[in-house]
C-alpha cells in the first residue's frame, strides 16, 4: 500500500489581522479555521519578490475557479474578477487578473484574509498548525525568519517588529469539527423592552443572519423570528431593532434591515412570530420615542448620556463598554444595553429607576 503525501498548505498571516480580527491566539499543534485568499506570483509582483528567500510559501495549486458568489461588477480601473477557487481541502478567494471558469493550475501564495463581505461565502480552510514561524523586520528592511511555536496579538507588544507569522496548515491534521452556532442575538445594533412589569420582552437582532431574536424576561426563554432577507445581502447589518412600536406595552418590535436588492426595508415584529414590512421609515438608530418626544443617546469615551430633548442636558450618564443603546419609557425609567468583551462578548441589559428625590438607581437584568 502506497503512503499518500499529506496535504500541507503555506499560509501567511499578517500580524495586524490577528490584532484586528481578535485572534486566533493559539499553539503549535491546535487546529485553526481560516478565510483563504490566494495572490497569483506574476513576474515584478509584490508575491514575487518577497517569495525570492521564502520559496517554500510559494505553492502551485490545482482548484476549480468560478465566479464569487458575491461578485461585484468588474472596475474597468482595475480589470479583476472576483473569483473563489476550491481545491482539494481549501478555498480561496482570487481577484484573477483574467475572467477563468473551471479547472486551472495556479502558483502564488495564500494569505489569511480579513473579514469583511466573504465572510458567508468563502468556506474557512481547516487545518492543523504543524509549523509557525515569524516574519520580523520593519517595511523597507530586510526581513528575518525566526521559527515560534504559536501566533499571538504581537502588536500588544511595542517592541515587536512582527510583521507577519509564517504557518503550514496541515489539512490532514485537523480536528473534527463541531456544527457552527451561526445564532447570534447581540445589542450591538440597538435592542426593544417592551411589555408591562411581569410580561417584559428584551428583543435583539442577528449579526449574521436575518432573525430577530425574543428573550422573555420573566421564563429567561428566547426565540427567533425570520425575515424575508437573503443571507448573503446583508451590508452592514441584517437586522437592527429601533425600539417599541408606538404602544410600549404591545409584544413587538420595530426592526430596520438593510440588504444589496432592496435597500433599506422597514418591519413590526411581533412575539408571535408574525411581522409587518411598512412603506414609512423607522426613526433614526439610537434614538428612544416616549410618546411625541425622541431623546437624543450620546456615547463617548466609554460613558453613555441620555439627554433632555428640550435643553439638551444630561438626564442620565452611565459606564458601557463599547456599543450601547438606550430606551427611555418615561421620566423614572431607562433601559440601558451594551455588549461586554470581557471572558467573551455577551450582552448586558441594566434598567435604572429615578425615585422621588430624583436619584437613579440601576441593576442588571438576567439574558442569559
Amino acid at each position: 500500500m502506497v503512503e499518500q503525501a499529506r496535504r500541507v498548505l503555506p499560509v501567511r498571516v499578517d500580524a495586524w489581522t490577528v490584532m484586528d480580527m481578535n485572534g486566533p491566539e493559539c499553539d503549535l499543534g491546535e487546529t485553526v479555521e481560516f478565510i483563504l485568499e490566494f495572490r497569483e506570483a506574476s513576474e515584478g509582483s509584490e508575491e514575487c519578490e518577497e517569495a525570492a528567500d521564502r520559496t517554500d510559501m510559494t505553492v502551485t495549486v490545482d482548484a476549480w475557479a468560478q465566479q464569487h458568489p458575491g461578485a461585484g461588477e468588474v472596475d474597468p480601473e482595475r480589470m479583476t474578477w472576483n473569483t473563489l477557487l476550491t481545491g482539494d481541502g481549501w478555498s480561496a478567494r482570487w481577484d484573477a487578473p483574467r475572467p477563468v471558469l473551471g479547472r486551472v493550475r495556479l502558483t502564488g501564495t495564500f494569505h489569511r484574509e480579513s473579514l469583511g463581505p466573504h465572510e458567508t461565502t468563502v468556506v474557512p480552510t481547516r487545518g492543523g498548525l504543524a509549523r509557525i514561524r515569524t516574519q520580523n523586520g520593519r517595511r523597507g528592511e530586510e526581513s528575518r525568519i525566526t521559527e515560534f511555536d504559536r501566533i499571538w496579538k504581537s502588536d500588544a507588544d511595542r517592541e515587536s517588529d512582527i510583521r507577519s507569522f509564517l504557518v503550514d496548515l496541515d489539512l490532514d491534521a485537523a480536528s473534527r469539527p463541531e456544527p457552527s452556532d451561526l445564532q447570534r442575538p447581540c445589542v450591538v445594533h440597538g435592542f426593544a423592552v417592551t411589555g408591562d412589569a411581569g410580561h417584559r420582552a428584551f428583543w435583539r437582532g442577528d449579526v449574521r443572519l436575518p432573525l430577530v431574536w425574543r428573550t422573555d424576561l420573566a421564563s429567561g426563554m428566547t426565540t427567533s423570528v425570520a425575515l424575508p432577507l437573503r443571507i448573503g445581502d446583508a451590508e452592514m447589518y441584517l437586522a437592527r431593532v429601533q425600539g417599541p412600536t408606538a404602544d410600549p406595552e404591545e409584544d413587538a418590535c420595530r426592526v430596520v434591515t438593510v440588504d444589496r436588492n432592496s435597500g433599506r426595508r422597514c418591519f413590526t415584529v411581533s412575539g408571535d412570530g408574525a411581522f409587518v414590512e411598512h412603506a414609512e421609515k423607522s426613526a433614526a438608530p439610537g434614538r428612544s420615542p416616549k410618546g411625541s418626544e425622541v431623546f437624543p443617546v450620546r456615547v463617548s469615551d466609554g460613558m453613555l448620556a441620555v439627554l433632555d430633548p428640550a435643553d439638551l442636558s444630561v438626564i442620565l450618564q452611565v459606564e458601557v463598554d463599547a456599543r450601547a443603546h438606550a430606551q427611555v419609557d418615561d421620566n423614572a425609567r431607562i433601559w440601558v444595553a451594551d455588549s461586554r468583551s470581557q471572558g467573551g462578548r455577551r450582552d448586558r441589559l441594566r434598567v435604572f429607576t429615578q425615585d422621588a428625590a430624583g436619584e437613579w438607581t440601576g441593576c442588571e437584568v438576567d439574558v442569559t
